[in-house]
């Protein structure tokens, strides 16, 4: 999300916390056997990467496939068979980004965020854009994090995902430094595992931001969904491979792009792999209008639309 990652400069404090030996940390919920039930039930991801030619509309060709088998093993999920949001592991923002000096939180988006949008319940996460006038804004939205109490240091993280269709909407899956340890947006980086243009229903945006204050830099691709260009109207895998030496992402467990650590940089340090060498969190949220596709806005009709989350995993390399 091309300017969101700017509200690390005035949001929060920065309060960096005591990592575990894995770089992983679980906070109050750890014995939580709600959050953390049977882990070991779950399948490990077994990837298959594609090696496209990385053009900005990628096209998959079952010929340039190859199958990779990663050891990992599943540390941390979020399956969201509760009935309310756990507060253990998200935190829920509000308002316009305005209390930040960030109208429409940066991007000229038209969404007031509050916690009515959001829901738990029949094994999913409901985040809901209604239009409905709060504060001055026609329109109403959620957006949740899981700074300072669920933040990763590299693995492969992945959100199965129902994503609204029509314009103006704006769904995204991502990821924003825990400490901002190089400085504010870009020069600590951020990491859009998926975000997509409700207008555009069959395509998907991965992205990466980094860079310094004066310098802002971005590096991503616009992926069909696999297999056989699906719409975003349906379930898919969305998921991010995040190691010391790149960055790959993933759409139904097929690469869609990749970056080694030399492609990104951070204007604080000559430290290769930076700023992507820190930990960072998860959001996901629902923007309304912005900057994104053209600042445009939802249809006369439109009343409501829901972007639903099934589960959030991480898993790390044994």
């Amino acid at each position: 999300m091309k300017f969101k990652g700017t509200i690390l400069s005035f949001a929060f404090a920065l309060v960096l916390a005591t990592l575990t030996s894995c770089d992983v940390v679980l906070s109050n919920h750890n014995n939580d056997s709600n959050n953390l039930e049977s882990l070991n039930s779950f399948e490990t991801p077994k990837l298959t990467e594609t090696l496209p030619s990385l053009s900005k509309d990628i096209s998959y060709n079952s010929s340039s496939e190859s199958t990779k088998i990663i050891d990992y093993e599943l540390v941390f999920a979020d399956e969201f068979n509760n009935n309310s949001l756990n507060q253990n592991i998200w935190n829920v923002e509000y308002g316009t980004g305005a209390q930040y000096g960030l109208w429409g939180w940066g991007n000229g988006e038209l969404e007031y965020y509050q916690e009515q949008n959001i829901m738990v319940n029949d094994g999913t996460l409901k985040i809901t854009a209604r239009r409905e006038h709060v504060d001055s804004n026609n329109f109403t939205s959620g957006r949740i994090n899981t700074k300072d109490k669920i933040y990763f240091k590299y693995g492969y993280f992945e959100a199965k995902m129902k994503l609204p269709m029509g314009n103006g909407m704006w769904p995204a899956f991502w990821m924003l430094p825990n400490n901002s340890p190089y400085g504010g947006w870009p020069t600590s980086g951020e990491i859009d595992i998926m975000e997509a243009k409700g207008s555009a229903p069959y395509h998907i945006d991965t992205t990466i931001h980094f860079g310094s204050n004066n310098n802002h830099q971005y590096k991503g691709t616009t992926s069909n969904i696999p297999p056989d260009n699906q719409r975003m109207d349906d379930f898919h895998l969305y998921g991010l491979e995040w190691t010391s030496d790149y960055i790959a992402w993933f759409i139904n467990r097929q690469m869609v792009f990749k970056l080694n650590n030399y492609s990104y940089w951070s204007g604080a340090t000559s430290e290769q792999g930076a700023p992507f060498n820190q930990e960072f969190y998860f959001l996901f949220n629902l923007a309304i209008g912005g900057q994104y596709d053209n600042f445009r806005q939802p249809d006369d009709t439109f009343q409501s639309a829901t972007m639903e989350v099934d589960y959030l995993r991480v898993y790390q390399e044994k």
